[in-house]
């Protein structure tokens, strides 16, 4: 698995986060919502489902989620439970909000926006880890 996480050449999509973060694979039943149609229209909005058959119950948006749990992040940020319905990530302390789309990380504060693109090649997958991109953002904004 190592060899494989570490091999330049494997593509960052989203197995590669699947397989890297154990915190996306938590979930109490094993099952995921892909938002917005698909998982090949869409392959980096994912819910994890904390349900067996539906949306009703807990579920967040895997990259968040993972976010949220990154130990060098503890009490930096806050997470609701219901991605579905809207639920961002917050950063503690402020009122910036985030949202993990397929291409992007969209930051918002009052009414201001800013998108943070994520470097990716013309086949709109990864080349730089997600979660390492959004956490130097995030050490940006609470520095």
């Amino acid at each position: 698995m190592e060899e494989y996480l570490n091999d330049a050449a494997t593509p960052k999509d989203w197995k590669y986060y699947f397989v890297k973060y154990d915190t996306m694979r938590i979930g109490s039943y094993g099952k995921y919502y892909w938002k917005n149609v698909s998982k090949e229209q869409n392959p980096y909005e994912i819910i994890m489902m904390n349900t067996e058959t539906n949306l009703n119950g807990k579920n967040w948006d895997v990259f968040l989620y993972t976010l949220y749990h990154c130990s060098d992040l503890a009490g930096k940020l806050s997470l609701g439970d219901y991605a579905y319905s809207g639920d961002k990530l917050k950063l503690v302390g402020t009122d910036i909000e985030m949202e993990c789309l397929n291409d992007k990380f969209i930051l918002s504060q009052n009414d201001e926006i800013k998108k943070y693109p994520i470097p990716q090649s013309e086949n709109w997958i990864d080349i730089e880890d997600r979660i390492e991109f959004a956490k130097q953002l995030i050490r940006e904004l609470t520095v």
